[in-house]
């Protein structure tokens, strides 16, 4: 906090609370010893203010008219002016929902009692922590969505959660050990009357220092009151999203624990001096305690050395963090360590049964790794969990995909879209699919929405390119990919369909270069090279669309019109070099034995590589059966093409291209 902050927040909450010149009559007769706590015990309230931010509280001060300089504070005038800056820097930290009880108990401190124009003073903080923690509400429940199983508990059990929480917090500041990132989280089953013994203990316990609070035990009393008030949000009686993993958290107790710090503050060094020791004998205690929690700080900080670390170390010391084993499983995941990455989802999942959450991570992971099935499964036991649950049909859709069950797979994108209708992505992803089931003008409809969402999603255009070239309007294809290529020039897909529908305008030379560019960005696009084949092979480039298919099979292996343009280069090749029967009959029978021996393409280049092989008789009988096909369907060129063929093969002379 800059040193002007400092200023106006302490100048505020002095006049607040009354100057000591102020506080003559109103003062309750303490004792000098209870005087000496008595900057401990209060001190917990200023840096309860402090905590909200000064940055944002100085901005806010600057825009009341208040400037960074000493003349400014003493343009502040009446009370309302402070009072006011105080209530903009309440609300800036939902923490600071319980600060109208706890300035009260702070005027309780210094008055003895709370009068109705105190209470007066009270009423801007007390609306700003009724908004604060209406927020608080609406955000955790609405927004974080804290509602669901994790957070049904009754109001029985609730009691017996704040109970256990208001223990487990004390036990902390006084024994800090183990330090956990997330605590296993209670379980709160049958409710039996011992349960209920931690909350009763510390109600008696306060109600005891409640009646004691005029004597020596008043510092104590308002240190456990300030400390029960600070945590109270966070003891289990609102829902809060962080009490999915677990119903305690170090930071949830760090304005609370100012309370009982304060005093034990001011009560040790009290009780140092009254041992009557030698001052550099309590020096030197009090330098080895620092020393001592210096160190144990140190050794504390290695924890958070990076998340992995965090995870590992949560892990443990509490085996059935689930959150901890599934974050990291998915950071194993993201280093490709899948095996590894798996087993943690895997445990996730098992500690988790009923969480869409870590059923879909799992899912998503044995995706990856190819075992669709399983995903398939778990996937399946995400959405019994959560209808609704939109990663869980997303991949499911993907899945299905794989599995080749587009319509099964269009079902999930639209239940996905029903939740998130706004989702660009998700729009895309179901017109990917509705083209590849042919359904053209849905796909365009719904890559229609994906563009109205996001103007500039390049990929979006190439989509809607590709369905213009589908219905055969090339122009309009043209000008979607270039669309594309203008937001994004590096788009390789862009490149690759726009080579496309050149080609269909018989644009080969400008096609050529696109899918060069293409290959450039992206060297595996097995379809560009079989493109550029095609083009080497139309200009009788043998040597060069060889050299293309070869690289299209490298890549994909079953790619289909490589083979069957390979094997016809290596069957009947102008260029002797390049002609290689033994490996032309295996690339054609294999096609025809994929298509039942029914692909016209593959008879006839399966009849040309037997004839280069010398296997006339074979050649006669493949060739004619590739000529009843073409009289099958009408193709008279192919006809007068197959019965030349036939003519040499029964000569006894190969078929070689001129």
């Amino acid at each position: 906090m800059d040193v002007n902050s400092r200023r106006l927040l302490s100048f505020s909450f002095n006049e607040f609370l009354g100057s000591p010149q102020n506080r003559g009559t109103e003062s309750v007769s303490v004792s000098p010893h209870q005087r000496a706590n008595a900057f401990g015990v209060c001190s917990p309230a200023l840096a309860w203010i402090a905590a909200t931010r000064s940055a944002r509280g100085l901005a806010r001060r600057n825009a009341l008219g208040f400037t960074s300089s000493d003349s400014a504070i003493s343009r502040v005038g009446d009370r309302a002016k402070e009072h006011a800056v105080l209530f903009l820097l309440s609300i800036v930290d939902p923490a600071t929902v319980m600060l109208p009880a706890v300035l009260g108990l702070c005027l309780w401190w210094r008055k003895g009692t709370v009068r109705a124009g105190d209470l007066f003073l009270l009423a801007p903080f007390l609306l700003v922590a009724g908004a604060a923690a209406g927020w608080t509400v609406y955000e955790q429940v609405f927004l974080s969505q804290a509602i669901g199983a994790d957070w049904s508990v009754n109001w029985m059990q609730r009691f017996v959660i704040a109970g256990w929480n208001l223990w487990f917090y004390l036990s902390k500041i006084v024994w800090p050990h183990p330090l956990i990132f997330i605590y296993p989280r209670w379980k709160i089953e049958t409710i039996k009357f011992y349960d209920l013994v931690p909350l009763l203990a510390a109600a008696g316990g306060l109600f005891v220092l409640w009646r004691t609070r005029n004597g020596f035990l008043r510092p104590v009393f308002f240190a456990a009151a300030y400390f029960a008030i600070s945590l109270f949000p966070v003891l289990g009686f609102f829902n809060v999203y962080f009490f999915k993993y677990s119903f305690v958290s170090d930071h949830f107790q760090y304005l609370a624990c100012i309370g009982p710090l304060a005093l034990a503050g001011s009560a040790i060094p009290a009780a140092v001096s009254s041992l009557a020791r030698p001052r550099l004998s309590r020096s030197a205690v009090g330098a080895a305690v620092l020393l001592a929690l210096a160190l144990l700080t140190w050794r504390q900080t290695t924890t958070y050395t990076d998340v992995e670390t965090l995870y590992r170390t949560t892990i443990e010391r509490n085996p059935e963090c689930w959150m901890a084993q599934f974050n990291l499983g998915m950071i194993l995941l993201n280093r490709n360590e899948f095996e590894m990455g798996v087993a943690y989802l895997r445990k996730a999942a098992m500690l988790r049964p009923n969480d869409p959450m870590a059923n879909t991570g799992l899912a998503d992971a044995l995706r990856r790794k190819d075992e669709m099935d399983e995903a398939d499964a778990y996937y399946q036991k995400a959405l019994e969990a959560a209808p609704m649950y939109v990663p869980a049909h997303i991949g499911l859709a993907i899945v299905l995909e794989e599995k080749g069950e587009p319509a099964e797979a269009v079902v999930h994108y639209q239940k996905a879209l029903e939740t998130e209708p706004n989702s660009p992505d998700i729009h895309y992803d179901l017109a990917s699919v509705l083209f590849q089931q042919g359904r053209i003008d849905d796909a365009v409809a719904q890559i229609r929405q994906t563009l109205a969402l996001q103007p500039n999603n390049a990929d979006a255009y190439v989509v809607l390119g590709n369905a213009f070239l589908a219905k055969k309007f090339v122009a309009d294809a043209i000008a979607q990919y270039s669309k594309a290529l203008a937001i994004r020039p590096d788009n390789a897909a862009a490149h690759y369909n726009l080579g496309n529908a050149l080609m269909e305008k018989g644009e080969t030379d400008l096609a050529r270069v696109h899918y060069e560019r293409a290959l450039q960005l992206e060297p595996d696009i097995a379809e560009a090279h079989v493109q550029l084949g095609n083009i080497f092979l139309q200009q009788d480039d043998d040597r060069r669309a060889l050299a293309e298919y070869e690289s299209a099979l490298k890549i994909s292996p079953h790619s289909e019109a490589a083979k069957s343009n390979l094997a016809w280069i290596l069957a009947s090749a102008s260029e002797p070099a390049l002609r290689n029967a033994p490996r032309a009959i295996e690339l054609a029978e294999e096609l025809n034995r994929f298509s039942d021996g029914k692909d016209l393409l593959a008879l006839r280049t399966l009849a040309a590589a037997y004839a280069e092989n010398k296997e006339f008789n074979r050649a006669v009988e493949t060739a004619q059966r590739a000529l009843q096909l073409a009289r099958a369907q009408n193709d008279f060129a192919l006809c007068d093409a197959l019965q030349q063929e036939i003519h040499l093969y029964e000569a006894g002379l190969p078929y070689q291209q001129q």
